[in-house]
Parts: C-alpha cells; sequence; structure tokens
C-alpha cells in the first residue's frame, strides 16, 4: 500500500526523506485526497517498522528461557512455539519479510540439520540449551535483516551495537574469570578481580565466564565498531559541508563507536588470549588497511596526512606481525609452561579425536552440546583424561561434530552469503553503509583465523553475537541498493561530488534551493 500511495504522490517520497530539521510543510498542504495519500505513505512505514522492531522485543524477553531452559521448564515449553507464531504473523502482516540473499536455504539447511543432530544426543541437560540456541540465532538472524531496511535504520542498529558492546564489557567485568601469567606485562589489565556472577557457565572454576569465549565476541566487533566510528564521522561531516544541516545525531554515534571499540581493545588485551589476540589481529590489520587505501585517494585530505597514515600502517603490521610470530613459536615450543588445555600439545590431540569422531559420525554429528560426554566415554585422551572439555578449540570442527558435515556446508554457505552481502553494502555511495559493511566483513575473518584454535559452539551463549553480526551484514547488503539510488544517501558519500558547468550541483533537498 505504501508503494502504491507513493506511485500516486511522488512528492510523499520527498517527506520521507526529509533531512533531520527540515521545516515540516504545513498542515494546509496536507488536506485533500492527496493530504490523505502522503499521511498513509508516511504512517504504514511507520506500521510496518513497529511490527519488525516487536518481532526483536519478543525475542530478547523469550532470550532467557532458551539460554537456561531447566530453569523455568514451563515457561522455556510455551515459549518453543512463540518463534514460528511470529514468523507466521510477519507473512500475514502489512509487507512479507525481508529477502536475505544468498542466506535463506542455507538457514533452513541449518535448522534441518540441528534437528537431525538431536537423533544422537545423551545428555539432554547439556544439548537442550545449545539446539534451543540454534533456533534462537536464526530468529535473531532473520529478524535483523527484516527491522533493518533503510540506511537510517542501519545506523541506529550499529549504534546499538556500540550499546551492547559497552554492556558486554561491563558484563565481562563482573564475570570472567580471568586468565593470567601467559603475558606478564598485560597481567595488570586483569587486575584478578573475582568474579561477582557465579554459576553462569557450567564446569568452570568458579562458574564465570570463560575469557577466551569473551575474546571470540570481542573479535566479532572491534572492526566494525571502529569501521562504523570512521564511516559516520565521514558521513557527518560531508552532511556539515554539503546542507549545512545540523551535525548534532552525527556527532554522538562516532563518539560512542570509537569509545565502545577502545574498550573492547583493552578488554581483548585483558583476557590474554592467543587466539584472540590473532584473529583481533587479523581484522585491525584489514579494517588499518582499508582506512590507509582512503587516505591514499583522498584528495581533500593534506598531502603529509595521506603519506603519514599509510606509513604508520605499514610501522603497526610490521610490528604487529613480528609480536605475533613471537607468541606463535612460543607456543609450539614452550607449551609444557602453560596449562595442560591451553598448551599446543593438547589442541593437536583433541583435533585428532576430533576427526576420529568426524569419521564415525558424519552426517548427524555426535549432537550439540555432547563433545565432553562422547570424548571421555569413546575417544579418551591422555593429556587432558581428567579435565572437561566444552569443544573441539576448532570452530571448523566444532560445527562439522555437533551439526554434521551437511550442517556445516550449510552454515558456510550461510556466511559466503553474509560476505556477498557485506561485498555488496563495501560498494555502497553511502560512508555508513560501505564502512558498516567492511567492519562486519573484517570481524568475521577475524573471527574465522580465531576459529582455528579455539571456538564457541553452535547454540552457546556466546554465539549470539555471531547470529547478531550475521544478520547485520544480511540487512547491510539489503540497504546498500536503496542507499546508491537515494539522492539524500548519494549526498553522504565522501567522494567529492562532480562539477558542472555552473559549479557544483547541490541536490534536490538542499534548503539553498531557489523556489523552496
Amino acid at each position: 500500500m505504501g508503494s502504491a500511495a507513493r506511485q500516486l504522490d511522488p512528492e510523499a517520497d520527498r517527506l520521507d526523506h526529509r533531512l533531520p530539521g527540515e521545516a515540516v510543510p504545513p498542515a494546509s498542504n496536507l488536506s485533500g485526497a492527496g493530504g490523505e495519500r502522503r499521511i498513509r505513505a508516511r504512517l504504514i512505514p511507520q506500521r510496518v517498522t513497529l511490527e519488525r522492531m516487536a518481532h526483536l522485543a519478543v525475542l530478547a524477553t523469550i532470550l532467557p528461557l532458551f539460554w537456561f531452559p531447566w530453569r523455568w521448564p514451563l515457561l522455556t515449553l510455551a515459549a518453543l512455539p512463540v518463534i514460528p507464531i511470529l514468523w507466521a504473523i510477519r507473512r500475514r502482516g502489512h509487507s512479507r519479510p525481508a529477502r536475505i540473499p544468498g542466506m535463506g536455504l542455507p538457514l533452513v539447511c541449518v535448522l534441518l540439520a540441528t534437528c537431525l543432530a538431536c537423533i544422537p544426543i545423551a545428555d539432554w541437560q547439556a544439548g537442550l540449551p545449545k539446539v534451543l540456541g540454534m533456533a534462537l540465532g536464526v530468529a535473531v538472524l532473520v529478524g535483523i535483516a527484516d527491522a533493518v531496511t533503510t540506511p537510517r535504520a542501519l545506523a541506529g542498529a550499529v549504534a546499538m551495537l556500540s550499546v551492547l558492546a559497552l554492556l558486554l564489557a561491563g558484563v565481562g567485568l563482573v564475570g570472567v574469570e580471568w586468565i593470567t601469567g601467559k603475558f606478564t606485562p598485560l597481567d595488570a589489565l586483569a587486575g584478578r578481580p573475582p568474579p561477582l556472577i557465579r554459576g553462569v557457565v557450567p564446569h568452570t572454576a568458579r562458574g564465570g565466564i570463560h575469557a577466551n569465549e569473551l575474546a571470540g565476541t570481542l573479535v566479532l566487533l572491534l572492526p566494525v565498531l571502529l569501521a562504523q566510528g570512521h564511516g559516520l564521522l565521514t558521513r557527518g561531516q560531508r552532511t556539515a559541508r554539503g546542507s549545512g544541516a545540523p551535525t548534532g545525531v552525527a556527532v554522538w554515534r562516532p563518539s560512542l563507536a570509537v569509545l565502545a571499540g577502545c574498550v573492547s581493545l583493552v578488554l581483548l588485551l585483558a583476557t590474554q588470549s592467543r587466539s584472540g589476540f590473532a584473529g583481533g589481529g587479523v581484522g585491525l590489520a584489514l579494517l588499518g588497511g582499508a582506512i590507509s587505501v582512503t587516505a591514499v585517494h583522498a584528495r581533500r585530505w593534506p598531502v603529509g596526512l595521506r603519506v603519514a597514515v599509510p606509513v604508520l600502517y605499514a610501522a603497526l603490521l610490521g610490528l604487529g606481525a613480528r609480536t605475533g610470530w613471537q607468541i606463535l613459536v612460543r607456543w609450539t615450543r614452550l607449551s609444557g609452561e602453560e596449562s595442560i588445555l591451553d598448551s599446543f600439545a593438547s589442541r593437536r590431540e583433541l583435533w585428532e579425536r576430533s576427526l576420529y569422531m568426524l569419521q564415525d559420525f558424519p552426517f548427524t554429528g555426535i549432537g550439540p552440546g555432547q563433545f565432553n560426554a562422547v570424548l571421555h566415554a569413546l575417544y579418551v585422551p591422555f593429556l587432558l583424561w581428567n579435565q572437561y572439555v566444552p569443544h573441539a578449540h576448532n570452530i571448523y570442527l566444532e560445527y562439522a561434530l555437533e551439526l554434521g558435515i551437511p550442517g556445516a556446508i550449510a552454515f558456510g554457505l550461510v556466511v559466503l552469503g553474509f560476505f556477498r552481502s557485506c561485498a555488496l553494502a563495501a560498494r555502497s555511495g553511502d560512508a555508513l553503509v560501505r564502512w558498516t559493511g567492511l567492519g562486519l566483513a573484517f570481524g568475521m575473518a577475524g573471527f574465522m583465523v580465531y576459529g582455528l584454535t579455539d571456538a564457541i559452539a553452535p547454540g552457546a551463549r556466546g554465539g549470539l553475537l555471531l547470529w547478531i553480526v550475521l544478520g547485520l551484514g544480511a540487512a547491510a547488503g539489503n540497504v546498500a541498493p536503496e542507499a546508491r539510488q537515494t539522492p539524500l544517501e548519494k549526498s553522504f558519500a565522501d567522494t567529492p561530488d562532480e562539477p558542472c558547468s555552473q559549479g557544483h550541483r547541490r541536490p534536490a533537498w538542499s534548503g539553498s534551493q531557489p523556489g523552496r
């Protein structure tokens, strides 16, 4: 209905893209049949947006029931049909759910593989939260891709991601069991505070969050936080130069993003996770390379700054590569100084046992949350025979083990569709959409490097952030064509406007346009 109203009255489209601070047309202009069409063109999209946000609010409400199903079993049982009911309501609402190119069929296959992986589950106390976590993750991905359909909504989503990163940092400070002794200079960052949140994660010393799992979530967030800060700042500067529009909205968002990124970086260092350092380093290296390329081609930047940025990036990249190589050499050669579970020898033994499991359970896998039970029952390790091992410490093996090889391939196709959406966003003319897509892709690339030697198991609580990032990537890809076609969003691009015979052209919405 909204699209029909736009075709009947093109003025409604201009109203929807009114700049912040732009005067509202007089009430007399909204009277009559044309005014009714304009009102419908504005109210119906708002109603659809509220429905989509309500979808996410309901998912947030049932989140504790899916994470801790055995604490409120009756409430969890009542919440099981909520997700399919939400999808049915959305399909019969004012607009169909947003398309997720390249992810729709793989997501269905992931859900089917999760159902098939329930067959070999023997310990439902550990398996049920993981199964429900997979269903919740897919619902979150679809909900985010369905709710974020405009560049303005994407800006709000990445701002909420900054808030989520700060909340994650706060939870980490009071709920993480910090690891010390790996890197002595970093022991002061951890401070060795006792965890105030206990009994949340089973089979840990005090029931707190493992530092390596926190590091994996921070690896996902760090590049996109810094990238969206750069993109939003560029967008705000372009707005100030091109239209004279107020920049109050464009100032606090990059500041919040940079603050959240800096806090996440400090917290990542405090975890002392070697896998986190490797993944975070790769993500930041890719982001720094993109910023350096942008600096070289930025004609409005001073020549000295255009030269200094790539030189500084090259120096930091060399220092980081050298430090990473030293850490790798120490880990492989001096593993006896570390705890048994963190040593390279134990990792290698786990990977060998995981390959044996995969040979025996190629299609159904061993079941979500069953790694420790199956390991000690059928594939007893020599080094870790008396320790609890939550996963295979390799995300590729872990997904293949718990979901089966078909499920792992389906999830890999979901990630491939995510990268395709991010590539589409990276070609957008809107600075915010472009840098958000780049940051999401770089964070996922870093997470894949982190997953070589560590993992967040499928359906784990920390893995929800992975689904959020996948949903934002799909949303950025959907928003990119709109950002490229809308004149308002084109004006926010950080590339100079093409001059014409009468000087620089002003967009049609500019407040200084004659006759406005």
